[in-house]
C-alpha cells in the first residue's frame, strides 16, 4: 500500500472542546465577573482550567455545572 494512501486513511484529530475566558463563563451562566473569581476561590462553581495566568472553561462542564443546580421547588435550595 502506499504511504499516501495510509496517510488519507487515518482520520484527523477531532477538534478541541468549546471554551471561554472568565468573563465569557460569567457571561454563559449568568453571573458577574466578580462572582465567577469568588466561586474560583472559595469553591462552588464551575471547574475551570488554570494554565498559567489564562483561565478556561469548557462550555460541556458550565452546561453540567448549570443543570446540576436545577431544582423542582425553592425549599430545595440551600442557602
Amino acid at each position: 500500500m502506499k504511504e499516501t494512501q495510509l496517510r488519507e486513511a487515518v482520520p484527523p484529530p477531532p477538534p478541541p472542546p468549546p471554551k471561554v475566558n472568565r468573563q465569557g463563563a460569567a457571561d454563559y451562566v449568568g453571573a458577574s465577573y466578580a462572582t465567577m473569581c469568588s466561586w474560583a476561590t472559595k469553591g462552588g462553581g464551575p471547574p475551570f482550567i488554570k494554565v498559567g495566568a489564562k483561565v478556561w472553561y469548557l462550555i460541556s462542564d458550565l452546561d453540567e455545572w448549570i443543570a446540576s443546580r436545577r431544582v423542582r421547588c425553592a425549599s430545595e435550595i440551600d442557602d
